[in-house]
């Protein structure tokens, strides 16, 4: 069985004899920045070897936007240039007048300077975006006060046109190695970035309508993208993150069903009748709103976290909803850090005892290094991570 079949079996749920192995995010037959880095060399050949790849293209993430930006020359032209241009806000730029300035600081950091004018005034940002760190820092949100939402709202839409040339070369090369994969925000995942976190949640709480108001202009959006993209790939994992900003305590259970559940129920929807396979991207405690995911019915959930990050053991996890969803995950990132090689094989031994039973299950860790150099220890609990996948899977 191949790689790719491993693993849509595994998504649709059926029982097979092995267990799906993967760092994820880390695609060793991609040309990105980490095949150019000699810190990551061995780890690659290893994954080539031992892994069931997903080939992601991050589509609209704020940690990646700026970042891919800066480093343009380093990645992979699928994940540089994922579904092509997504202009402002997933609209097309047409008939909108905004800036990007870019300056190279000490240190050879860089920042981003972004300006959109709207009707109801200007937008201003900053982001930074450091050396040999695969991520991008908010220096200053665009919404820096309520009344910075109406010139959101106020900006025009036209529609995308999208350039999936990438992709298909991309789907093309990997062939039977793995699935192909879109990361994109749900309207929480899009708005979220526009603030400060904690302001975010001050506003949720002060004008839930202007919240909720930005919530709807983000979900037509990115229905409209997601039906597009959609109708042109199958078998493709359409990872959507976001629902993780107000998981509780962060807010109240019944936020999650305003914010979340009532427009990713429909993005879910969207992705699956177009032949996709829908992921729900979310960290930390799943207790609070498991019955809200159920409602969602995606057909993937990850990296479901073990306590005290999660609050539900994988046996509690597979026993309530494992029937439905396919679970990946509950290996911490931080644990392949800091433990011992022998700390690392137990974990994942318990980890595929626990999630193997009936299928459904993909082991894979919480996060991937997004730094250079990795680190030798870090380097050495990956590649434990990988044989001791295939030894107990």
């Amino acid at each position: 069985m191949t790689s790719r079949e491993l693993i849509i079996k595994t998504i649709n749920l059926e029982k097979t004899e092995t267990v799906p192995v993967t760092l994820y995010w880390l695609n060793p037959f991609a040309r990105g920045w980490e095949s150019r880095d000699p810190s990551y060399s061995r780890l690659l050949e290893f994954a080539r070897e031992y892994q069931d790849t997903f080939a992601f293209a991050p589509i609209g993430d704020p940690n990646f936007t700026y970042y891919l930006e800066a480093t343009k020359e380093k990645q992979d032209p699928f994940v540089y240039n994922g579904i092509g241009n997504l202009g402002i806000f997933f609209s097309s730029t047409d008939g909108i007048k905004y800036e990007v300035k870019k300056t190279v600081k000490e240190r050879n950091n860089i920042l981003f300077e972004t300006t959109i004018e709207t009707s109801k005034g200007i937008l201003h940002s900053i982001d930074r975006v450091d050396k040999d760190v695969a991520t991008t820092w908010q220096m200053e949100p665009l919404i820096k006060d309520i009344k910075d939402v109406e010139k959101i709202l106020s900006l025009p839409y036209v529609p995308l046109k999208l350039d999936l040339s990438q992709f298909l070369t991309a789907e093309k090369e990997l062939g039977d190695k793995g699935i192909m994969g879109l990361s994109m925000p749900d309207p929480l995942g899009a708005v979220v970035p526009l603030f400060n976190y904690s302001e975010f949640l001050i506003q949720s709480f002060t004008n839930r309508t202007k919240i909720l108001n930005l919530l709807g202009f983000f979900y037509e959006r990115l229905y409209q993208l997601i039906k597009c993209v959609s109708e042109e790939v199958k078998e493709t994992v359409f990872r959507v993150f976001g629902p993780e900003y107000i998981t509780p305590p962060m807010l109240p259970p019944e936020y999650f069903d305003q914010f979340v559940t009532r427009y990713d129920t429909k993005l879910v929807r969207l992705i699956q009748e177009s032949g996709n396979f829908a992921c729900i991207h979310c960290h930390g405690k799943l207790k609070p709103i498991l019955k809200a995911i159920m409602k969602m019915k995606p057909d993937m959930l990850e990296p479901i976290e073990p306590p005290p990050h999660g609050d539900l053991t994988l046996l509690e996890l597979k026993e309530r909803i494992g029937s439905e969803i396919c679970l990946m995950g509950y290996i911490e990132f931080s644990d392949l850090e800091f433990c011992s090689i022998k700390e690392v094989d137990k974990k994942v031994k318990k980890a595929i005892e626990d999630g193997s039973s009936e299928g459904g299950y993909i082991l894979l860790p919480s996060s991937t290094p997004i730094i250079s150099p990795l680190p030798k220890k870090t380097e050495e609990n990956l590649i434990q991570f990988l044989k001791s996948g295939r030894k107990y899977g």
